[in-house]
């Protein structure tokens, strides 16, 4: 997230909307140089469209280029799935995360944000029996949000699908919704902070 979106998210703006907000003004933006330079330009016909259109697109395509949408802001493609894993009755945002997997490594600074700006605890489950991978992780997150390992590798796995990180989100002990590290966005963190 950057600072744009950030300051949406304090003012109120739920996580998809702070994601679509200033896309949505450079768009506008946009159309006003557009409108600007078919009114106002004195050059010719063919030069004054070509320009005009080039400035409608310009800031879009600039932002959109800098921040791009991506699959998961645009629609929620979480999944329900049955496992055998125990979680407990409270909902929780679980990270399936592979210690050594460099995508996990940095979604521990997006969740770090996300944290802020939800009331559902979040916790890395990672996939290892070494406790020392578990404190590197602690120290990545921070305080507010815990890490643990995972009590059943295989069945961890399996929930994953072999994609790291794996976000689930479980409420009275069953997964509600499963994403895949690829799929997640903010459509799926407007669900999880309901």
């Amino acid at each position: 997230m950057n600072n744009i979106e950030l300051f949406l998210l304090d003012i109120g703006f739920s996580f998809t909307a702070a994601r679509w907000f200033p896309h949505i003004l450079m768009v506008l933006f946009g159309t006003g140089l557009f409108f600007l330079v078919i009114k106002a330009s004195n050059l010719r016909k063919w030069m004054k469209w070509t320009l005009a259109i080039l400035l409608l697109v310009q800031s879009e395509l600039f932002y959109f280029w800098l921040f791009p949408l991506a699959k998961g802001d645009i629609s929620d493609s979480g999944v329900s799935v049955k496992t055998a894993l125990k979680f407990p009755k409270a909902r929780k945002l679980y990270i399936i995360a592979d210690p050594g997997c460099k995508h996990c490594i940095n979604s521990t600074r997006d969740m770090r944000e996300f944290v802020e700006y939800t009331q559902t605890p979040i916790e890395y489950m990672l996939i290892t029996s070494d406790t020392s991978e578990m404190y590197f992780f602690q120290n990545l997150v921070g305080d507010k949000i815990t890490c643990s390992l995972s009590p059943n590798l295989v069945e961890s796995i399996k929930l994953t699908e072999g994609f790291f990180p794996t976000y689930v989100l479980v409420e009275n002990g069953k997964v509600v919704k499963r994403w895949k590290n690829d799929i997640f966005g903010t459509r799926a963190m407007d669900i999880i902070d309901r």
